[in-house]
């Protein structure tokens, strides 16, 4: 809240799950509301329309800020081109680290029975890129990359 309400502009907020997203989403509009900041949300199943219609929020000139929640991985989180002032800042939020799966346990049995858990990691690689290209051209006045740990009011079920 602080770092939309602190310059007028559009900024995006990512999160590890559409679960998680619904919840912050929640959270956010019960202790705010919606008159001083125009939200956006990306659903799990969206139409072209409401595609384009979250991307077309994203205006430059807006009477006041918008904040979109997305999520890590999604579609909105690679290939968009906010150009100039049309996002001026981000929130990533929690890890993007993949769900539990018997799968990815099987994995992480492997790697850490040889000593080599770093090839387990893996990184949403382009969320952090679109963040890191924004950020080489100075295009965002504000960023946050907040791990999930400091958001315990938020339970991610």
């Amino acid at each position: 809240y602080r770092m939309v309400k602190g310059k007028c502009g559009n900024y995006l907020a990512f999160f590890p799950s559409y679960v998680y997203e619904q919840q912050v989403y929640n959270c956010f509009v019960e202790l705010y509301g919606e008159e001083e900041i125009d939200l956006v949300f990306q659903s799990a199943s969206m139409s072209e329309m409401e595609r384009e219609a979250y991307l077309q929020a994203f205006a430059v000139g807006r009477e006041k800020s918008l904040l979109g929640f997305s999520v890590i991985g999604g579609i909105f989180s690679e290939g968009i081109d906010l150009k100039e002032d049309s996002l001026i800042g981000a929130a990533i939020i929690g890890t993007g680290l993949p769900g539990i799966s018997n799968e990815k346990d099987l994995l992480m049995e492997y790697f850490n029975e040889n000593e080599d858990f770093l090839k387990y990691v893996e990184l949403i690689e382009d969320s952090r890129t679109n963040l890191q290209k924004q950020m080489e051209e100075n295009r965002l006045d504000a960023y946050l990359i907040i791990p999930k740990n400091f958001a315990p009011l938020i339970s991610d079920a």
